[in-house]
């Protein structure tokens, strides 16, 4: 609990991340196995294109998080170093 205290402004960029991670370890382990089950051919494009989507938005916030998660912890030391100068 107080490592949550301590750490509460990486928790977005962590919560995307592991977001992300879930989202993959689903698709591989049989996530895409919802695609058997269309029945009409429109059908099972829009399934593609969704997924589609869900991919490039997933990959879009794994970026964002990877980036987004150094720039916190230099901010963070940064503001410590100028903390303890005052």
């Amino acid at each position: 609990m107080q490592w949550l205290n301590n750490n509460r402004d990486l928790l977005p960029s962590a919560g995307a991340l592991a977001g992300v991670l879930i989202f993959w370890t689903a698709g591989a382990f049989g996530g895409l196995r919802v695609l058997n089950g269309f029945r009409s051919p429109l059908a099972e494009l829009i399934g593609l294109y969704l997924m589609f989507l869900l991919l490039i938005a997933s990959v879009a916030v794994a970026f964002w998080a990877v980036r987004e998660l150094p720039r916190r912890l230099a901010h963070r030391r940064h503001t410590d170093r100028w903390s303890l100068r005052q």
